[in-house]
């Protein structure tokens, strides 16, 4: 049998508040820095994201793009004989 080593993760708490409601929060994780995290707030249930340290209101991406946005479709080129 071989022993396997224990890796230790340092534990960080990041204290930030909610976009939302301002709530406080404290946000436990193993990295130095959070890149890219998502979280819903316990207070006001909606989710938020957590950019480089920062928390941000999410996108809406449900929004439909402007009339000048074509969709990308292929068109049948017409042969000529």
């Amino acid at each position: 049998m071989s022993s396997r080593r224990v890796v230790k993760l340092p534990y960080t708490e990041k204290h930030m508040a909610c976009p939302h409601c301002r709530a406080p929060l404290v946000i436990g994780t193993v990295m130095d820095t959070i890149l890219l995290a998502r979280r819903i707030c316990p207070k006001c249930h909606k989710e938020f994201l957590i950019e480089n340290d920062v928390p941000r209101k999410p996108a809406d991406g449900l929004k439909k793009p402007s009339g000048s946005v074509r969709t990308t479709k292929s068109k049948k080129s017409a042969k000529t004989r």
